[in-house]
């Protein structure tokens, strides 16, 4: 039955987003970095997103021709915080629950703003989570993080 149905177009998600006051993450698994960058910029939506890529060569291309992009990082793709600023310079740097304690603080001094990655399900986490209130968060169980915030409050 879901045969006939048609994947929104990333100009869909962003004509959509832009009807609701919202803003997105876009993750760019190939294409190059100014035909996105392009594209994006005459949707006049630039400053209403992030970019990230699992691949350091489109990142690497985002930052060199597009300084005022909101781009996310991740420390451990770059081997430490340093070496994650002078590549990327980015606005987002997400974080892993272990490394949380120390690497958003580390991110905050910077003026970068701290996004929390969890993809388990132990409810233990959520309830750390939760008491960290972190400003973003990258998870699977929204539900979980939502009854654990409830818990908390």
């Amino acid at each position: 039955h879901w045969k006939e149905e048609r994947l929104p177009r990333l100009g869909d998600m962003i004509d959509l987003a832009k009807a609701r006051g919202r803003r997105i993450y876009i993750e760019n698994k190939a294409v190059p970095a100014a035909q996105l960058l392009d594209f994006v910029v005459s949707k006049e939506f630039l400053d209403q997103c992030f970019f990230w890529s699992g691949n350091p060569a489109l990142q690497a291309e985002m930052r060199r021709i597009a300084p005022e992009a909101n781009i996310k990082a991740n420390i451990f793709h770059h081997g430490d915080f340093a070496s994650m600023l002078a590549e990327i310079s980015p606005q987002i740097c997400e974080i892993q629950v272990a490394d949380w304690e120390v690497e958003a603080p580390l991110c905050r001094a910077h003026g970068i703003r701290p996004m929390l990655q969890y993809f388990g399900d132990d409810p233990a986490v959520f309830a750390r989570i939760a008491k960290w209130r972190p400003e973003m968060v990258n998870l699977d169980r929204a539900d979980l993080l939502l009854a654990a915030v409830k818990a908390t409050s």
